[in-house]
């Protein structure tokens, strides 16, 4: 059981760390006032390919530390998500 939680806070930090990685990207070629006239025409489809895996990404997480705090906890009451 103790390997169960190490994995899951093992995949927990990759996955936080992925989506930091795409946030702080997307911010940084938001902000930036310098940019290559041709890198930017396919800015939307670029934005939609970095959203999808962030989104996913966090519907990854969320039941994962549910399912987490439930097994530390079996004696409480189940947990709504």
């Amino acid at each position: 059981m103790v390997e169960l939680f190490f994995f899951h806070d093992y995949i927990v930090i990759i996955m936080c760390l992925i989506v930091v990685l795409i946030v702080y990207i997307m911010l940084i070629t938001l902000i930036s006032s310098k940019y290559y006239k041709n890198l930017v025409e396919g800015t939307m489809i670029e934005t939609v390919w970095s959203l999808i895996p962030a989104v996913f990404l966090v519907f990854l997480v969320v039941p994962s530390l549910v399912t987490l705090y439930v097994n530390e906890y079996p004696d409480s009451a189940p947990v709504e998500t």
